[in-house]
């Protein structure tokens, strides 16, 4: 679904902001008891929640944020989380982000905490294309081949971008360095020092 109108778009882009807002202020919410790791991760940095479907609930769990927040305005084939008797359940059917994917360490693990960097990306609208280059999303529609959509960086903005290819500095752990990647896929893995977004 394309949509042209500016009536259309600027509130669901308005609405899609104040989500992703809410869910990084809620991560942010858990890191202060959690020597600022985002959860997923223990106090030691462990991945102890792999997929965003269960670091999505730990913190809908924990009361940080309203189960609505975690659909897009845009995306309306999605339901709202499950409330079972010990909680809600989060599935990537029931949620319309993408976030850092931490099976492996290195600068995107350690950027999945409360780090105040504007080079790190942690949250994005997802990637409903075939594969990282193919990229799509909600607010393009199905066979446009390109993909834009809001991106959360580590220091609480969340900007709406043109593109999934974009700089960061996850690299920049690592090596040391003053540089940036320039040209990070947000969607494709070539090693954990860039900005990787799975969507589970």
């Amino acid at each position: 679904m394309v949509f042209t109108s500016r009536d259309q778009v600027g509130p669901r882009r308005y609405f899609n902001t104040k989500n992703l807002n809410a869910i990084h202020n809620g991560f942010n919410q858990h890191a202060l008891n959690n020597k600022g790791y985002y959860p997923g991760l223990d106090a030691s940095g462990t991945v102890v929640h792999s997929t965003l479907s269960e670091q999505f609930a730990v913190t809908l769990n924990a009361g940080l944020f309203e189960p609505d927040t975690l659909i897009s305005p845009v995306d309306t084939h999605h339901e709202e989380a499950v409330r079972t008797g010990e909680g809600y359940e989060v599935t990537s059917e029931n949620h319309s982000y993408a976030g850092l994917s931490l099976t492996e360490p290195g600068g995107r693990r350690d950027a999945w905490s409360s780090t105040g960097s504007a080079e790190e990306i942690v949250l994005a609208d997802r990637n409903t294309g075939f594969d990282s280059y193919y990229a799509e999303s909600v607010w393009v529609g199905e066979g446009q081949g390109y993909w834009r959509g809001s991106v959360v960086r580590n220091d609480g903005s969340v900007e709406f971008e043109t593109t999934h290819i974009l700089s960061t500095s996850y690299a920049k752990r690592e090596s040391k360095q003053s540089w940036v990647w320039e040209n990070d896929n947000l969607f494709e893995a070539v090693g954990p020092h860039d900005a990787w977004l799975v969507h589970d």
